[in-house]
């Protein structure tokens, strides 16, 4: 099911009893979300409507919230978000459980209208929960927007910032950020950063022109680093070379792009080993001592490597920059190896 088509059902109130949203677009899953809670907002929500963590709750917790009678009202609203059933790990539900829950919404009560959200793929071939929710209910997986869309997103987003936008300009933005390119991880969350940043600089009144979004995305070496990876990432070999010769056209260095980028792949490392022991949001941001935009970057770039490839990347950074200050092999030629070597693992 289309996103639209499932806000269509949300206006209209015509959800079904039970629906799953998924996919990598978190700020558009969040507008179904705020839709989802736009229809329990007149029904006593303190009493009819339950979010549950989804990687914190039990079988007991869900049977409850479900079967819950609603109070003054002739619907109960649940919302679960990122239910582990969804994924291969599991803490709290073992295949009895599961199957319950799965007989649960079989027989689902008129009265329990339940919304699950995952922020992510999932497994939909090995999921019983999903292939039940599937032949039950509404299923929508929430993909990037396409051109028309974006468009439109990105002016009304400068809109909402008092910058003045013309199409021209907007289309060349999006596509410096490589949101278009399907294989990319990049999500309107790092469109709506770029946004956000550019027009900081501009205030509002001003308009949007190609000299500033050449000032604050092309030369920012960091950022393009993350391009980068995200291109390297997706398997885009093409697009992370052409950033590679921007780098240097702006007056990047070979070894230094190569310290970055051996640094950046570091912290996705980092990133993995601590999401492997259950460590929270705020507990990786401490321990690394980086920004939260910074760290969300690096979870969504370490869905894109296994830690023997990033490992493996780590150790080309090293052998090619020693052969580079060994003088046996020209800086260039080691920087294009490297990405395509990265691009294939």
């Amino acid at each position: 099911m289309k996103r639209s088509d499932l806000l269509a059902k949300f206006n209209d109130r015509k959800l079904n009893n039970i629906s799953l949203v998924y996919g990598r677009e978190l700020l558009l899953i969040d507008d179904i979300l705020a839709s989802f809670k736009e229809l329990a907002s007149g029904s006593l929500p303190d009493f009819n409507l339950t979010i549950i963590d989804g990687q914190e709750t039990n079988l007991e917790k869900m049977v409850s919230a479900i079967e819950t009678l609603p109070m003054m009202s002739d619907k109960r609203y649940v919302l679960v978000k990122d239910f582990e059933l969804f994924q291969a790990k599991r803490k709290f539900f073992n295949e009895e459980a599961e199957s319950e829950l799965i007989r649960l919404i079989e027989d689902m009560p008129d009265t329990a209208l339940v919304l699950f959200v995952s922020y992510g793929d999932i497994d939909v071939k090995k999921s019983k929960l999903y292939k039940a929710i599937s032949k039950l209910g509404d299923v929508c997986q929430v993909d990037k927007l396409d051109d028309i869309d974006l468009l439109n997103w990105c002016k009304d987003a400068f809109d909402k910032r008092g910058i003045l936008a013309n199409n021209s300009e907007v289309t060349y933005l999006i596509d410096l950020v490589g949101y278009r390119d399907k294989r990319s991880s990049i999500t309107l969350v790092d469109v709506r950063n770029e946004i956000d940043k550019i027009s900081a600089y501009l205030g509002k009144g001003n308009r949007l022109d190609k000299e500033s979004i050449d000032k604050l995305l092309t030369n920012n070496v960091e950022d393009n680093v993350f391009k980068m990876i995200d291109m390297i990432g997706s398997k885009n070999t093409k697009m992370a070379l052409s950033l590679f010769d921007d780098m240097l056209y702006n007056g990047g260095s070979v070894l230094g792009t190569f310290s970055l980028l051996s640094s950046r792949f570091s912290q996705i490392l980092q990133v993995k080993a601590l999401q492997e022991i259950k460590m929270s949001h705020e507990s990786i941001r401490n321990t690394m001592g980086v920004q939260n935009f910074v760290l969300n970057k690096l979870i969504r770039q370490a869905k894109n490597f296994d830690e023997a490839s990033i490992r493996d990347i780590i150790e080309f950074i090293s052998d090619f920059d020693y052969a580079i200050k060994q003088g046996k092999i020209v800086d260039r030629l080691a920087a294009e190896i490297l990405i395509v070597k990265a691009s294939k693992g």
